[in-house]
């Protein structure tokens, strides 16, 4: 019996020996849980992000990303490129060449009807208002005083300016070419047309519209930011989809914290007025919000607009295959991006921003 119980033993201490042998060589050896005690290091995902450096909010952000370790924080190695213009940035989308694209949504909307292979990830809100600018000494007041003017209204075709104008006309049952006579101006050229008097009104976007304060206002609405993610890196990193949301909502609080160095540079990288752009921000909810709770990117609000510009891109035959932008998405961004965060899950007290 006693040469039993020793046998035992001696297997015991055997086999422990040899468990001890195998968490050594796969680099335990210190109790963890799991694969023999191995303590696996965070995947770093590599991703490039751009977006345009004159477009306020969507540069803003950048600017933080690229310059904070934000992503970093949050198992990213960023590489964050600033733009020209939403048609460099959507053409790099298109062809794989950045992973996402923080842009307009009309250009964005127009490039997924397009084809381009990407999500709808989220939206950081109002990126300013396209407004209809009538001049002081008109008889016009409102809206509804245009049925039978014959005014002239100036704006670049095939834009959001375009597709706002006939929305408004719309509503108020204000016919096209019959009331007012809308002519197509570029927007390099609208404010001599407008000031020189050959049209009476025009629709002219934030941040110039800002500086028009002898002229009526009488309609305006918002244009929105539309965070574009490709096919390839979201199918590739799905289980990351939380910790790119969070790091978005993150740069969103470190901006509301730090409001005049991001304007600062924005203004520096985008040779903007530095005056302008705290003017132009205020319409952006994310620009205001005090407190993480209060940052809103979901896009659930926005989709009854959103769906507005893809009729006007379908009607104006900008696009080749129509579609809901709610369907641009998943379920599971949907609910990652609605999803409110707390103090607790955004402290900025470790966010180092680092010039160039």
């Amino acid at each position: 019996m006693k040469k039993t119980i020793i046998g035992l033993a001696l297997v015991l201490l055997i086999g422990l020996a040899g468990a001890c042998k195998k968490d050594d060589t796969n680099g335990g050896g210190n109790g963890g849980i799991g694969n023999g005690g191995t303590t696996q290091p965070t995947q770093i995902i590599p991703i490039k992000i751009g977006y345009v450096k004159t477009m306020i909010i969507n540069a803003h952000l950048g600017i933080a990303l690229k310059h904070t370790n934000i992503l970093e924080k949050n198992s990213f190695k960023g590489e964050v490129t600033a733009y020209d213009s939403e048609t460099q940035l959507l053409n790099d989308l298109n062809k794989g060449t950045i992973d996402v694209a923080f842009t307009v949504d009309f250009p964005g909307l127009m490039a997924l009807g397009n084809g381009t292979p990407a999500h709808i990830l989220c939206s950081f809100g109002s990126l300013g208002r396209a407004v209809l600018l009538i001049a002081p000494d008109s008889p016009v007041q409102y809206l509804k005083d245009l049925k039978g003017s014959k005014l002239k209204i100036g704006v670049p075709f095939n834009t959001s300016a375009h597709a706002h104008l006939l929305d408004w006309l719309n509503a108020e049952r204000i016919i096209a070419e019959q009331d007012v006579f809308i002519q197509n101006i570029k927007e390099t050229e609208l404010k001599s047309e407008l000031t020189g008097k050959a049209i009476t009104g025009a629709v002219i976007c934030d941040p110039e519209a800002t500086q028009y304060n002898t002229y009526k206002r009488i309609a305006d609405s918002r244009i929105t930011s539309i965070v574009l993610i490709s096919h390839n890196f979201y199918n590739t990193n799905k289980s990351k989809t939380a910790s790119l949301l969070k790091s978005l909502k993150t740069a969103c609080y470190y901006l509301t914290k730090n409001q005049v160095a991001l304007n600062n540079e924005m203004a520096k990288k985008g040779n903007l007025s530095g005056s302008i752009i705290p003017a132009w921000a205020s319409f952006n909810a994310i620009y205001l919000a005090g407190s993480p709770d209060k940052i809103n990117i979901a896009t659930i609000n926005l989709l009854p607009l959103w769906n507005k510009t893809v009729q006007y891109l379908v009607g104006q035959k900008s696009i080749n295959t129509p579609f809901a932008p709610g369907e641009k998405s998943t379920k599971e961004i949907q609910e990652e991006s609605e999803r409110k965060v707390t103090d607790a899950e955004i402290d900025l007290k470790d966010i180092k921003f680092t010039p160039e």
